[in-house]
């Protein structure tokens, strides 16, 4: 869903606006705290689903090819896992795309996506970024906020 946030939608802007050139390259990041997929093909099946999406979204172009490439993997990942990962993108007139996925983070959940253009550079403004210790002390008050994407405060962000 994260055509709706904020954030990404100025992105979409930025790109469809024209003003500051043509497209050059996406770069997303995707991370969980933990993950259930105990099996690489599993997670890429889930995790980095929205990502590709949003290449496609921000490109409006379908991507051609994808390259994956798993690294140093992680002691907090499961057997079986690697984690974490990279993968390389491109779409039909050359966007690039990268995305890193890392579904064992233990500080917490983060998305984030920036776009590269011919004359600027841009982050969305409506990240997630969350500390799971601040997040669950919120859940844990009286009262509980409704916490969605881009609207997380300044003390659960870790930008």
């Amino acid at each position: 869903m994260r055509r709706f946030d904020p954030g990404y939608r100025a992105l979409r802007r930025v790109i469809t606006d024209g003003n500051d050139g043509e497209l050059l390259m996406v770069h997303s990041v995707h991370r969980n705290p933990n993950s259930a997929e105990g099996r690489t093909a599993a997670a890429i099946q889930s995790l980095p689903a929205h990502e590709f999406n949003m290449l496609r979204w921000l490109s409006a172009e379908q991507i051609v090819s994808v390259a994956a490439f798993a690294g140093k993997r992680s002691s907090n990942a499961a057997r079986g896992l690697h984690d974490p990962m990279l993968f390389v993108c491109t779409t039909t007139s050359g966007v690039i795309g990268h995305i890193q996925m890392y579904s064992n983070a233990r500080y917490g959940y983060e998305v984030r996506c920036e776009v590269l253009c011919e004359e600027v550079q841009q982050t969305s403004t409506g990240c997630i970024a969350a500390r799971m210790d601040l997040v669950v002390a919120l859940l844990r008050q009286s009262n509980p906020v409704s916490v969605g994407i881009g609207a997380i405060d300044s003390r659960t962000r870790t930008d």
